[in-house]
């Protein structure tokens, strides 16, 4: 068992090598920051959908609260008149407003913690995008910078060896 390990530890090791080979820095940091913005404007719609949903929520609301008052005006108006039956019908519908008025209530609240939950994500997730953006412009400013030592270093030494290489054919 002990062999097919270190042959497996050594297939494992040269392909991790190979692969490294390949790797650029910059470019993953490049894809991770696209992979991040592509999710910024995903979470961005869901954010922008769960906004309009409590505000849709908000409405539907007041517009039973609404209603559930006028219900509440109408029965005391039946009362008034002496129409017990009418009033007794009236109450009904105020209840049954009433009944919705919570259930929207308790939805409005869950609607509206949603919503903070998905701004606060998408805050943090803008900031880590710029970070990674800010590496992004680091990582690539120091490749330009060692890139351009080494060309002048590899120039600085096929200088030196042409000048001597010339002055020995001369002589």
């Amino acid at each position: 068992m002990g062999v097919f390990r270190r042959i497996s530890d050594i297939i494992s090791a040269n392909l991790n090598e190979i692969t490294e080979q390949f790797e650029d820095p910059e470019k993953m940091l490049k894809q991770a920051v696209r992979e991040m913005e592509d999710s910024i404007s995903e979470v961005t719609g869901q954010t922008a959908k769960a906004m309009a949903n409590e505000k849709t929520l908000t409405r539907e609301l007041q517009r039973n609260r609404a209603q559930h008052q006028q219900w509440q005006d109408r029965a005391e108006k039946a009362v008034e008149a002496g129409d017990d039956d009418l009033a007794r019908k009236a109450l009904a519908r105020k209840n049954e407003h009433q009944k919705v008025v919570e259930a929207l209530e308790d939805q409005l609240e869950s609607a509206r913690e949603a919503s903070q939950t998905l701004k606060r994500q998408l805050a943090g997730m803008k900031a880590k995008l710029a970070e990674a953006k800010r590496n992004l412009a680091s990582l690539s400013a120091r490749k330009r910078a060692a890139d351009f030592r080494k060309k002048m270093d590899s120039q600085a030494a096929g200088l030196t060896t042409d000048v001597n290489d010339n002055a020995f054919a001369k002589f």
